[in-house]
């Protein structure tokens, strides 16, 4: 059985979505200028994180939103 999964929204410092858009993952709580590395091999830094999202992100299943950048 899997445990909580949690998703999170990924954005450029532009406000560009950035690809991919969503990232899953099993980690509930994330600190700016942490790394995640996509399934896709990228690895981004957490620029910011924004919890505070509007009730239709939330109830699609979004945490939160990150804003990214490539490392």
């Amino acid at each position: 059985m899997l445990g909580d999964m949690f998703r999170y929204l990924l954005k450029s410092p532009d406000g560009v979505l950035h690809r991919p858009g969503v990232v899953v993952t099993a980690v509930p709580f994330w600190s700016l200028a942490e790394t995640l590395r996509l399934g896709n091999g990228q690895l981004l830094r957490i620029l910011a994180i924004n919890t505070e999202i509007h009730h239709a992100l939330i109830e699609a299943g979004i945490n939160g939103v990150f804003t990214v950048e490539p490392v």
